[in-house]
């Protein structure tokens, strides 16, 4: 959603303080974690990534393994989205930086255009398009090839623009 005033050097903040308004609040579990829900008033901390200690890929471990399985909007085992992970992935085996490149690939490949679906992953691979909810759907699958899989909810990601904010 577009904002009013652009966020001057928004990649150097660690706080976001933003005002929502145009849609039900209360549809959206927007409290938790690194952000706070005050009223219309959404405060989001940028999360130190300097103190988190990745996983090295592929993971293994057993109490995983229900993280890492397939399932029909997220199909990890398919051969298009495998060979997509292997290509963006190149070899790296520390899981933060595994992150930090699907990220790019997502935010980098994928055409940004409003949808009106629930996406699956292997559609958003096929046509390169979509909106948060694409690109959310499009990134996951790649998690649970090298370890646990991200899902959706609601949340705020933290984005490189100074002119839109979108909450997922």
């Amino acid at each position: 959603m577009p904002v009013e005033t652009p966020i001057v050097k928004p990649a150097e903040k660690r706080f976001l303080k933003i005002r929502l308004s145009g849609f039900q609040l209360g549809n959206f579990s927007l409290s938790g974690g690194r952000q706070r829900l005050q009223g219309d008033v959404l405060e989001i901390k940028r999360e130190d990534l300097s103190r988190l200690r990745p996983h090295r890929i592929p993971i293994r471990e057993p109490s995983l393994a229900s993280y890492l399985q397939s399932t029909p909007f997220l199909q990890s085992d398919h051969p298009q989205i495998r060979a997509l992970a292997r290509k963006v992935l190149g070899g790296e085996t520390d899981g933060l930086r595994a992150a930090q490149r699907m990220r790019k690939w997502v935010y980098n490949g994928l055409a940004k255009v409003p949808t009106v679906s629930i996406p699956n992953a292997l559609e958003v691979l096929q046509t390169r398009k979509g909106d948060c909810n694409a690109s959310s759907t499009s990134g996951a699958p790649f998690t649970t090839m090298p370890g646990p899989r991200s899902g959706w909810g609601n949340g705020s990601p933290w984005i490189r623009s100074s002119t839109s904010f979108r909450p997922t």
